[in-house]
């Protein structure tokens, strides 16, 4: 198995009342399943494999928030082929959801870990849904941190909610971004203020905007056009049979902001009465910028189970 090292820092760790630990700060281009991934290494503890959201992104946009959670546990962040610093020449045919999927397991074995949380964020929650009903033995716990829902019909119901709240004002804005120069010529940072728009729709204070990290690739544009081959995978999904069979931990968590959040939550309880749902006041679609404290404290709670 080939993979390039960055190299690594082993910085010493912080006191428990075990023996002291050393913190993993690490970083590496591994070839998995026939394909460069980029994966970084922060903390100790728990094993967390952090999927980040999209589908095109990377793990850059949760950083450096979501690294704070390393006092706590093992992340384990990579990006997904095709994103950010993983290999983007890629076979349309090969950028369907089982093959995300293979690439997680991959990543687990990869590090020799018998079982490990998996965390998903927006489309990150999809892969990390659909990665326990494959692989469910591989996992301890299960994070879904404002999650795609259980169901393509709620998802659309979702989708339809947040372009109601959509404002003339806020319209005009996107547009004018689509008509810029950056944008009609593909270029990276034209999509980046697209985003930057759209998301902002999705915070509870539009301010926070300016804390979310956003660098895209160059050639975003080309790669981003690959995804299309995963639509089959996203019609009339529903994961809500298979997750009921889960025995592993599930701890839900959604800003109180977010479209849909009432039935969405509802839906997970209907799942499995049993599981931790978790509703952030005052918060919007990226919790760890809005709710860091009250998401961190969930989630350490929860992975010591």
């Amino acid at each position: 198995m080939y993979r390039i090292l960055i190299p690594l820092l082993l910085l010493l760790g912080c006191k428990s009342s075990g023996p002291e630990q050393a913190v993993l700060d690490s970083a590496e281009y591994a070839t998995l399943n026939g394909f460069t991934f980029f994966i970084r290494q922060v903390g100790s503890g728990v094993p967390v494999l952090v999927c980040h959201g999209g589908p095109g992104l990377d793990h850059t946009y949760l950083m450096p928030q979501m690294g704070r959670l390393a006092k706590d546990a093992r992340l384990i962040f990579y990006d997904q082929r095709a994103c950010g610093l993983s290999g983007h020449i890629v076979d349309s045919s090969m950028m369907r959801l089982d093959t995300f999927l293979n690439d997680m397991e991959a990543i687990r074995m990869h590090l020799g870990l018998e079982r490990m949380a998996v965390l998903g964020h927006s489309f990150g929650g999809f892969l990390a849904m659909a990665y326990a009903a494959k692989y469910p033995d591989r996992v301890s716990h299960l994070i879904l941190m404002n999650s795609m829902p259980p169901t393509y019909t709620l998802w659309q119901q979702n989708n339809d909610a947040l372009f109601n709240r959509i404002t003339p004002a806020q319209r005009q804005e996107i547009t004018t971004v689509q008509q810029s120069d950056a944008y009609m010529l593909g270029e990276a940072k034209g999509y980046e203020e697209l985003f930057r728009v759209m998301y902002k729709l999705q915070f509870a204070d539009p301010e926070r905007i300016d804390s979310l990290t956003m660098t895209l690739q160059p050639d975003f544009e080309t790669t981003s056009q690959t995804f299309n081959a995963m639509m089959p995978d996203l019609i009339n999904y529903d994961y809500t049979g298979q997750l009921k069979m889960l025995k592993a931990p599930v701890l839900v968590i959604y800003g109180d902001h977010e479209p849909g959040v009432d039935r969405t939550i509802q839906t997970f309880q209907e799942i499995n009465p049993s599981w931790k749902l978790v509703k952030l006041p005052d918060c919007g679609h990226f919790p760890y910028i809005e709710a860091f404290p009250e998401l961190e404290r969930a989630i350490a709670s929860f992975t010591k189970q």
